[in-house]
């Protein structure tokens, strides 16, 4: 037998009568709520190279249900382009360029408040 995986806990919010409702049919199907909620995880793992077939699995036939996901999902997608629009917006403004960030990432943190003290010294004329 292998070694155990170590646990977590999940905590979700649903509507109480929902949430007795499918208890119910869970039970009846012979699964506990976690027992559920662990066999949706282990088919989404391995589906994980597929997230539209988890899409699929998971698609709710109520039109406006699925309506006010997709508006969920696209305003979420238009937030990750303003950002990346106001990232290419600050590094232009303030000429930062890839190869200037590859090195700093290659400098140390001695290194880079070493360089930091001397730009300082210089705007003030110490240097």
């Amino acid at each position: 037998m292998g070694k155990a995986s170590p646990m977590t806990q999940m905590n979700t919010r649903i509507e109480r009568e929902l949430k007795q409702r499918g208890d119910a049919v869970l039970a009846r199907a012979g699964f506990s709520p976690s027992e559920a909620v662990r066999a949706l995880w282990e088919f989404a793992a391995a589906h994980e190279r597929e997230p539209q077939a988890v899409a699929r699995a998971l698609a709710v036939e109520d039109p406006e249900a699925e309506r006010e996901r997709q508006e969920r999902i696209q305003r979420k997608r238009d937030s990750l382009k303003r950002l990346h629009a106001t990232i290419a917006e600050f590094r232009e403004r303030y000429g930062i360029t890839q190869d200037t960030i590859d090195a700093v990432n290659r400098m140390s943190d001695k290194e880079l408040y070493e360089q930091a003290l001397v730009e300082r010294y210089e705007e003030r004329g110490l240097l």
